[in-house]
This record gives C-alpha cells, sequence and structure tokens, in this order.
C-alpha cells in the first residue's frame, strides 16, 4: 500500500519537510519582493503575491499539508519569531503585515535564490511582451 505523498514518509515528516519550504519561502519573499513602499499587506496579499511566488520554480506549496494549515496562521508564527510586525486592521478585521524587521539575525544570513516560480513567471511574460514588439 503506497502512502499519501508518493510513499515519502510518515505525515510529520511531511509536515516538517512543507514547514521547512514555508520558512524558505517566507525569507525569500522578505528578503526579495516584500519592500516597505508596499507595506501594509494583508495575509491574503503577503500569501498570495510574495510567499507563494517565492518557491522554488519546480516546487509547490500547499499550506494545508504543513502545521500551519493557513496563511494567518504562518503570520502569527514568523511574528512570534520576530521577523514581521503585524496589526489588525480596525474596518477589515484583517491582520496585515506592517514591518518587516530587516535587521533580524535569520533574514541577515539568509541568501535569496536567483530564481523563483514567481521570477521566472516574470521573466516568460517579458519575453513575451519582448517578441510581440
Amino acid at each position: 500500500e503506497v502512502e499519501k505523498g508518493g510513499g515519502l514518509g510518515s505525515p510529520a515528516d511531511e509536515k516538517a519537510a512543507m514547514d521547512a519550504l514555508l520558512e524558505h519561502c517566507v525569507l525569500q519573499a522578505l528578503c526579495t519582493t516584500v519592500k516597505d513602499k508596499v507595506l501594509p499587506l494583508s495575509v491574503g496579499q503577503f500569501w498570495n503575491m510574495h510567499v507563494r511566488p517565492a518557491r522554488p520554480h519546480d516546487v509547490q506549496v500547499d499550506i494545508k499539508l504543513s502545521s500551519y494549515s493557513k496563511p494567518a496562521k504562518l503570520v502569527a508564527a514568523i511574528e512570534k519569531q520576530g521577523l514581521v510586525e503585524t496589526q489588525m486592521d480596525r474596518k477589515s478585521k484583517e491582520q496585515h503585515v506592517v514591518a518587516v524587521k530587516r535587521q533580524h539575525p535569520k533574514l541577515v544570513a539568509f541568501m535569496p535564490a536567483a530564481s523563483t516560480a514567481g521570477s521566472l513567471a516574470a521573466a516568460a511574460e517579458e519575453a513575451a511582451n519582448q517578441a510581440q514588439r
């Protein structure tokens, strides 16, 4: 009988692997695309526009397969680690990332990847636009 996930290990191992991938994606996003001028970002914007596109180009991320299960829990965890500061929007009652702690040791030590799923998609779009001109 084949285990869910292609037999790569126990569900706990798969969650740990997805957690590690998500942490990498968060660090990649915080170091590359999340600039101070785009803040504040809702949790949904942070996840969809920055974290997901920051994944390695040949890898899928599925937060439901992690120990976080939802983007809001991931953001709460990275706030607890001291990577970001969040604030509740009074009108929408939605959590927003309002600051990135750029001097955090994890961010200072992180070496961003040259290519991600988002950067490859942007490069392909740019090449298509150039070809049309």
